[in-house]
């Protein structure tokens, strides 16, 4: 974390031949303005992950997120082929193993990860999207994440209808607090400028990253239930349904749509470890 290794998808040799194939890996794809002076989801990541685990972190910085929004979401595709170009000669000549890895994409690096995951020549075991982004996105196109992006997609809602796509998008769906903003604790931030374009900010560029890192440090903070809708989940409707825990450790073997809530700050999670026979029962 201290030293990062610096790489290109130009050099002849990725990261000095310093990466350690044995150790199982995951690979960051930060959103729109992430860039590395801007870096919270990475560093967020980083620290979640190296505390509970012996990783490879591999964290792509795309130059176009700096650009004007419009000229970002537009070049999605592209970077997402240059991407697919870098894991694939991770593979072939780093020995990565795409059943050890798992990509994480944030907003419109979801949108970026899910599409190298299509077109990469083999699939990635473990594909997360944190709230994929919205605008200039539709769900079904050909720039967005989706079940085909990996062996197992998991998407994360919580920014819906503004910067957020809403529609189910993975093999499993997680609806935080409905999936919309505000999320509790959100609320001033979120409105402060209700007609900018980043009015949902909060739930969209911070919450769910914060979610899914403390999903790391506690796997059972998250315990969510299968259901149709949030107004049905609220009511009761679903008690009997099926149970998952949303983030770092859920089960891959479980399907559909899944609703819970959480705390307004830190710990946000309603789970304990108590909770852990819960899991896709």
């Amino acid at each position: 974390k201290d030293s990062p290794i610096i790489s290109n998808i130009s050099d002849c040799r990725l990261f000095n031949g310093e990466y350690d194939p044995s150790k199982p890996t995951v690979l960051l794809i930060p959103g729109y303005l992430m860039a590395p002076n801007n870096a919270s989801f990475v560093d967020t990541m980083v620290e979640a992950h190296l505390a509970v685990s012996d990783v490879s972190l591999v964290a792509i910085f795309w130059d176009v997120a700096l650009e004007d929004y419009r000229v970002s979401s537009a070049s999605t595709f592209d970077v997402a082929v240059v991407v697919a170009q870098f894991i694939d000669r991770m593979v072939n000549e780093e020995s990565l193993d795409l059943g050890s890895l798992t990509l994480i994409g944030h907003s419109s690096g979801a949108q970026i990860g899910g599409t190298a995951g299509r077109l990469i020549k083999g699939s990635i075991a473990n594909v997360i999207g944190l709230d994929p982004a919205r605008p200039l996105f539709k769900a079904g196109g050909d720039n967005v994440i989706d079940r085909h992006s990996g062996d197992f997609v998991q998407i994360i809602h919580t920014g819906g209808t503004v910067l957020g796509i809403l529609d189910p998008l993975g093999h499993v769906d997680f609806y935080v607090n409905g999936g919309l903003p505000p999320q509790p604790g959100c609320e001033s931030v979120d409105y402060l400028l209700p007609i900018s374009p980043f009015s949902s900010s909060c739930s969209h560029l911070l919450r769910v990253v914060d979610l899914y890192a403390e999903s790391i440090g506690n796997p059972f903070a998250f315990p969510a239930v299968q259901c149709s809708s949030y107004e049905k989940y609220l009511s009761g409707g679903c008690d009997e349904h099926l149970t998952a825990f949303m983030g770092y450790k859920t089960s891959k073997s479980v399907r559909g749509t899944f609703h819970l809530q959480t705390r307004a700050s830190s710990p946000y999670g309603l789970g304990t470890e108590c909770d852990e026979s819960m899991n896709h029962q």
